[in-house]
């Protein structure tokens, strides 16, 4: 689970202790991300977690390795999450752990649970998985609308958007706007719905969307009770020149001229540009992990839900691109790399309470919205 409450005396004891620790930023306007194992490296997808006292953990996915990230931040001796069905080569897209050190992943189109390290059968999903969390020990999974497999029954009920597991099957937490489900040639479901999820110790769910800046809360049943956009949550697209389009654009043509019908090739390319990569709380509120949307590289953002504001600071040292996943540890912010070839870090708590935190613009924030809990 990333909300972890010790954080936040260890925190006012390493504000009041004197000058920040080395690494610290040398700038009012930035941090700097210091390496965590640097020297270890591997190919395929890296997520960091912590426990309840703040102990940060690595796991390596298609190995389903559990690294320990020791004080001086290498990875000491891997414990392993016990599988009980057959590998794939499925990449992990995305992966938790709660409190107590239960794992659960979404692979390819489904969902794993690992209660106490061990795997346990989850109902099949009829949805696209998204992201997933821990809530009060079970998983939940956020959607997108693209309906595959058998019918189940949050699908017979309606287009579902957080999905909790049961015994036998998954039920709407919280409903789609969408009356039926989606084209899965269009990219505009996946902009709308792709995303992370944070839980807290009360039940409360937190959503932050990967393709436009926005962030929705959820009480325990489901009532969304905060809103916060940044420039009205639009989605931004990429030039008609990016390198991605320009992949696309080689790849159709490669596979036209493999073909007797060239005009019935065609590929999907998704032009959105992502967001916010990652969300975590923190000792003073939810701490997003955000491209910077004036130039390169990385940003932090913190919104206080105590005096409703939303801050930024830059992040020096971090130059990982593409997917990113963070966690909150008893000594500061961890941030990982997609693929663990492509590097790990820490922010200390000291150097973030010391930086000049920046205001965001073009905040819209509400909250004690209408209800959009499944009766």
């Amino acid at each position: 689970m990333k909300r972890n409450a010790l954080v936040l005396a260890l925190v006012l004891v390493a504000a009041a202790s004197g000058p920040a620790a080395q690494g610290a930023s040398d700038s009012d306007a930035r941090v700097h991300a210091l390496p965590v194992a640097p020297d270890v490296s591997w190919t395929g997808q890296q997520y960091p977690a912590a426990d309840s006292n703040g102990n940060v953990y690595l796991l390596r996915a298609q190995k389903l390795e559990i690294y320990p990230v020791e004080s001086d931040r290498t990875l000491g001796e891997p414990d392993k999450l016990r599988a009980a069905q057959v590998e794939t080569p499925d990449p992990v897209l995305d992966a938790q752990m709660d409190r107590h050190g239960d794992w659960v992943l979404v692979q390819g189109a489904g969902v794993r649970w690992f209660p106490a390290g061990k795997e346990k059968p989850l109902p099949a999903l009829s949805w696209m998985p998204t992201a997933v969390e821990l809530r009060q020990g079970r998983p939940i999974a956020a959607v997108v609308p693209f309906a595959f497999g058998r019918p189940t029954g949050a699908r017979r009920h309606g287009v579902p958007f957080l999905l909790s597991a049961g015994t036998h099957d998954w039920s709407t937490l919280v409903e789609s706007d969408l009356d039926e489900p989606a084209d899965a040639r269009s990219m505009v479901p996946i902009h709308d719905h792709a995303g992370h999820l944070s839980t807290a110790a009360d039940g409360e769910i937190c959503f932050a969307h990967l393709y436009r800046y926005h962030l929705e809360c959820f009480t325990p049943g489901g009532r969304k009770h905060l809103d916060v956009t940044v420039e009205g949550g639009k989605v931004a697209h990429r030039a008609s020149d990016d390198e991605v389009l320009e992949a696309a654009r080689v790849e159709l043509e490669e596979a036209r001229a493999r073909t007797s019908d060239p005009e019935r090739v065609k590929i999907v390319a998704n032009k959105g540009i992502k967001a916010i990569l990652d969300l975590t709380e923190g000792p003073d509120g939810l701490y997003l992990l955000v491209n910077n949307p004036d130039g390169e590289g990385l940003v932090l953002d913190r919104f206080n839900t105590v005096t409703q504001t939303l801050e930024r600071v830059e992040i020096a040292g971090a130059r990982a691109k593409g997917a990113m996943s963070m966690v909150a540890g008893k000594d500061g912010l961890y941030l990982a790399a997609f693929n663990g070839a492509s590097g790990r870090w820490m922010i200390p708590w000291e150097d973030l309470a010391e930086v000049a935190w920046e205001p965001v613009a073009g905040v819209e924030i509400d909250q004690q919205m209408t209800p959009t809990a499944v009766p």
